[in-house]
């Protein structure tokens, strides 16, 4: 992959702008066909509007000081406060960038957190899901034993109707088929005691894992809503910080039309000068009775 230079970035700058999409960082990425880090591009979309900024500002011409001393002292003043105000301009410029680029980098910052806020949540979702599953085995093979434990009772219930036929048929088969019965008797129910202690040790496992699963659910559940409140005071905080931006932006437009009005009148004090020089070196243009100028003239009263 070829490196981003600023070229690169300046066309696809221009690119968006004919197109009139907004100048973000990913818009200018995929216009360059997914090249170039978010830190390259952010500095050289700084540079890019560094540049622009700067072309708006009118250039500084200094005239040539007029002999007046009251006009020299008024340039001087005026130099003084063209270079004050540039000297702002200039800090406020950069105060701004240095800003921007670090609300841009807390932008992506939470973008990314958020992605992992959410593949977090999608993963316990799947293992919710996943212990569902398990519950529903497990009610499954609770179901089957019960009904083990019915073949068991009706099982049993057969062998009784079976011992009472033989009690009546013969009395030697008695003692035989009632040992037989005991025997059998006691072994069906050490087999159904087993069963149930076994049964309800699942169950009570089975209850215990799905608490303390419920337990850590909830748990994740208030951790995930709080990083989802403080999200969304970040997000607010930014749209702040978005605001402030735009005032900067205000106030530097005011200064560059303060700038450019002091050009202005600089001008206008410029040609006043001049056209006041003008007049002083020739007395026959100011504006007199025709006499009095022409005695003036002859006493050389007139101060050069």
């Amino acid at each position: 992959m070829s490196v981003v230079t600023f070229s690169d970035v300046e066309l696809a700058i221009a690119e968006l702008i004919r197109i009139k999409k907004p100048l973000t960082l990913a818009n200018i990425r995929q216009q360059l066909g997914d090249r170039g880090s978010m830190t390259t591009l952010s500095k050289y979309l700084q540079q890019w509007k560094s540049s622009k900024f700067m072309e708006g500002i009118p250039s500084q011409t200094v005239p040539e000081p007029a002999p007046d001393p009251i006009m020299s002292a008024v340039q001087t003043v005026w130099h003084q406060m063209v270079g004050h105000g540039q000297e702002q301009l200039s800090k406020a410029q950069e105060e701004f960038s240095i800003k921007e680029s670090e609300w841009l980098a807390e932008r992506e910052s939470l973008l990314a957190r958020l992605d992992e806020c959410n593949k977090a949540l999608e993963t316990l979702n799947a293992t919710h899901h996943q212990l569902q599953q398990q519950y529903q085995a497990l009610s499954q093979q609770e179901q089957k034993l019960q009904v083990n434990f019915s073949n068991l009772q009706v099982s049993l219930e057969k062998e009784q109707e079976f011992h009472k036929k033989t009690l009546v048929t013969a009395q030697e088969e008695k003692l035989f088929l009632e040992e037989h019965y005991q025997n059998r008797y006691d072994e069906v129910l050490k087999a159904y005691q087993k069963a149930q202690q076994q049964t309800i040790s699942e169950v009570d496992n089975l209850k215990a894992l799905m608490e303390q699963q419920r337990h850590e659910h909830v748990l994740m559940y208030d951790k995930l809503q709080q990083e989802y409140r403080q999200l969304q005071a970040l997000h607010q905080q930014q749209q702040k910080q978005f605001e402030l931006e735009h005032e900067s932006r205000k106030h530097a437009e005011q200064v560059l039309s303060c700038l450019s009005m002091l050009t202005q009148q600089q001008n206008e004090l410029t040609q006043l000068a001049q056209q006041t020089h003008l007049i002083l070196k020739n007395p026959k243009t100011w504006i007199y009775p025709q006499h009095l100028a022409v005695d003036f003239y002859k006493n050389q009263r007139f101060v050069y």
